[in-house]
């Protein structure tokens, strides 16, 4: 099943945290509407919840890399210092 994604132009910062924002507060109405709060530990409802966590934090890893914002360089292009520092040699 080959499905087409459209990409989303991120116009700032604010843009992608908007969209976080939303995609978390849906992810939490449906876990309180599937899984109620009830008084005292709910381990399976924490354990969905640190779920959602990890799946919302990866999107979120990758799109640091793979964004810029229209009319800018982002900061994921790295020079050449950084790249040296990166590989350990750093600028001799």
């Amino acid at each position: 099943m080959a499905e087409f994604h459209r990409k989303i132009e991120l116009q700032s910062p604010d843009d992608l945290q908007y969209l976080i924002s939303n995609v978390r507060r849906a992810a939490h109405e449906k876990i309180d509407r599937d899984l109620p709060p009830i008084e005292g530990e709910d381990r399976m409802r924490r354990h969905v919840e640190d779920l959602v966590q990890d799946v919302l934090l990866t999107p979120v890893g990758k799109s640091e890399r793979a964004r810029t914002p229209r009319g800018g360089s982002h900061r994921g292009d790295c020079g050449a210092e950084e790249k040296d520092a990166r590989r350990g040699s750093g600028k001799r």
